[in-house]
């Protein structure tokens, strides 16, 4: 696997401590080349979570429920905080 080579043996299958997944190190550093990115080119990046909430609605129960308009007001927010800090 490449991500082995690249960020070190992974720990054992369905093991969640010790070295972890060699996956899970390769995508946390391509997170932060993407954030680090969009800091050098002055782009604001938002990032949400299936945990983040929208008047009082996770956003897992809205994607789950293909609920688009609730998603879009709440990336609208999202990026209005953004741009106003």
């Amino acid at each position: 696997m490449s991500s082995d080579r690249q960020f070190g043996q992974s720990g054992e299958r369905y093991n969640l401590e010790g070295a972890g997944s060699s996956r899970w190190r390769q995508r946390a550093f391509y997170d932060y080349l993407k954030d680090v990115y969009s800091w050098v080119v002055n782009l604001p990046l938002i990032r949400i979570s299936i945990y983040d909430e929208f008047e009082g609605v996770s956003v897992d129960t809205l994607l789950s429920k293909g609920l688009a308009e609730p998603i879009l007001e709440f990336v609208q927010t999202r990026v209005s905080q953004v741009l106003l800090s």
